[in-house]
């Protein structure tokens, strides 16, 4: 069944294209409510496709291009695509929005791949995103937990990135550290990008989810060229319910970490 599925996938691909769709991407380090984002464009106009790392979620593909050294075809990413665009064209909308952490390490094919496209990248202050990540449990089981030993995902590292100042030390940095270290250098990635595309715009957590977001929201919309769309006072009330919540915490404020280990965790921020 599979096989069938996935020969069906590839005719798809070949046959149809996302040459003539809006594509919208929503893409951070993670834990910067890119879930609820995908939530609130589904609710705002009926002329948008909005999902949350669908299925296959690329997480592996982005880790293999770096782990792996494995080029990453356009041709195999349009295949990995192919359902959304049939899901896309079946609700006969134009409009596709994809907030997804994990395109983040794809950056240059995803703007091979869609012509049409436009890119909200969300970044979160280095302490509260780091205590969100530490309360992060990725499988929701408060066992495993993001960048754990026991994390069911393998995700990136120094060594893949080969990280002059952390890929020796890298199986000695506590879970922590590794975090910091996510945080770090996403954002050089996010902010490498935006240096060199015109097609992204940089969006910071704390404005975002502020009260008085309006504006912000309005310039996210006139960026992405869904201006038209009114904001209404539901729209607006849509911010203040909490999604994806860490319900356990292990920490709670960033002065319960040890002195010394918060102490390595500012060098990291500042890279020093």
């Amino acid at each position: 069944m599979q096989k069938i599925k996935r020969i069906a996938l590839i005719l798809y691909s070949k046959l149809f294209s996302w040459d003539k769709k809006q594509v919208i991407l929503i893409i951070s380090s993670g834990r910067t409510g890119t879930n609820f984002m995908a939530h609130w464009f589904s609710e705002l106009s009926d002329e948008i496709y909005s999902v949350h790392e669908p299925s296959p979620d690329l997480f592996q593909i982005g880790i293999d291009k770096y782990r792996s050294k494995k080029e990453i075809s356009i041709k195999f990413l349009k295949i990995n695509r192919a359902l959304q665009l049939y899901k896309l064209n079946k609700s006969h909308k134009n409009v596709y929005i994809e907030s997804n952490p994990n395109l983040i390490l794809l950056l240059p094919e995803l703007n091979s791949l869609f012509k049409n496209i436009k890119i909200i990248f969300i970044k979160r202050e280095f302490e509260t995103y780091l205590l969100s990540a530490i309360n992060k449990s990725p499988d929701k089981s408060n066992k495993n937990y993001f960048y754990s030993e026991t994390d069911p995902r393998k995700r990136i590292t120094a060594i893949d990135f080969n990280d002059e100042d952390y890929k020796e030390k890298w199986k000695t940095l506590f879970r922590e550290e590794k975090i910091a270290w996510w945080w770090k250098k996403s954002n050089e990635v996010i902010d490498e990008y935006n240096t060199e595309y015109s097609n992204s715009i940089i969006v910071d957590y704390e404005i975002l989810f502020n009260k008085n977001n309006e504006n912000t929201l309005k310039k996210i919309l006139k960026f992405v060229g869904l201006q038209h769309l009114k904001l209404s006072q539901a729209n607006l009330e849509y911010f203040r319910v909490k999604k994806n919540e860490n319900k356990i915490k292990l920490v709670d404020d960033f002065m319960e970490i040890d002195e010394n280990l918060r102490e390595r965790l500012n060098k990291i921020k500042i890279n020093r």
